[in-house]
């Protein structure tokens, strides 16, 4: 195929594109808008000061349409963080879990905690390590007790799945994927992302300096090939992700 069939070709799938609704412009507008309307509305069920809201997967990076896509939602115990070093400097959360990376699959993590959880409200709890002593938030304990907190709920990974009837249409059914999430903080892995070499400068550079600020999740999923997946967590870069793709030009 010779490069003039090529540029036609392409203009075509752009402007197919752009009819269906996949423009940048449009993109950044659903992102926004649909994450702006679903975080408040999920805000003000919830009603809790320490819990947050934030709508992930295709449809909160706006690359999906509403009638096309489950609704994926993380929800984020904001008084709970995981850093790399406990220290005081951590602020006032109630609960500091620290990071291991040791034995761990890549966009994984374990989570020490310097005493037993037992937190049936919040649904985490602590293992113990036979072998060091040492206590480690379980992912899968923290699955086991969502799934059995509310039977209604289907268990999709580590989302709770759950039906709501459409008022406009009601043969039309919309699914919420929910998970728990807690705060991640890791200037080891973003000084790496930092630092990765860029042939065509995206993204710019003070979009990069604003990510580098930015707070990561985890999410209670284990590698499933690892031997400690009961007590590992899935690193998770949601907003950042959301702002990269709102970032994009048409060509992109």
């Amino acid at each position: 195929m010779d490069e003039p069939t090529q540029r036609r070709l392409s203009r075509v799938l752009y402007d197919a594109l752009n009819q269906q609704g996949y423009s940048a412009g449009r993109i950044k507008y659903r992102s926004k808008s649909i994450s702006r309307h679903f975080e408040q509305y999920f805000n003000k069920i919830l009603n809790n000061g320490h819990i947050k809201s934030i709508l992930a997967g295709s449809l909160g990076e706006g690359i999906s349409k509403l009638c096309s896509s489950d609704i994926d939602m993380m929800l984020s115990h904001c008084d709970i963080i995981c850093v790399d070093e406990r220290s005081h400097a951590n602020g006032p959360y109630s609960l500091v879990l620290q990071n291991e990376y040791t034995d761990t699959f890549p966009g994984y993590v374990r989570l020490r905690a310097d005493r037993p959880v037992r937190n049936h409200q919040r649904h985490l709890f602590s293992q113990r390590c036979i072998h060091t002593g040492r206590h480690y938030l379980s992912s899968l304990l923290t699955m086991q007790t969502l799934s059995l907190n509310d039977p209604r709920y289907l268990i999709n990974g580590p989302a709770c799945t759950s039906t709501a009837d459409n008022n406009i249409d009601a043969k039309l059914k919309i699914d919420f994927d929910s998970v728990l999430a807690l705060l991640f903080v890791s200037l080891n892995i973003l000084e790496k992302w930092m630092g990765r070499e860029r042939h065509h400068e995206w993204p710019p550079r003070a979009l990069r300096r604003k990510i580098f600020t930015m707070t990561g999740y985890v999410v209670h999923v284990g590698h499933k090939f690892s031997e400690h997946k009961d007590v590992e967590w899935r690193i998770s870069y949601t907003t950042a992700e959301k702002k990269l793709v709102r970032s994009m030009n048409d060509v992109q």
